[in-house]
């Protein structure tokens, strides 16, 4: 592990596995859909 401090460049790598792209930031607004949709 790297102690990661204020001013350090970072690259990072992000494996989606299976989802498609559009799946990826279709995500967020289908769960505050279902969230709105929720019966309190």
């Amino acid at each position: 592990m790297v102690n990661l401090v204020p001013g350090m460049s970072v690259t990072a790598e992000v494996q989606i596995g299976e989802r498609r792209i559009i799946e990826f930031f279709l995500a967020p607004l289908l769960k505050g859909k279902q969230e709105a949709l929720r019966e309190r």
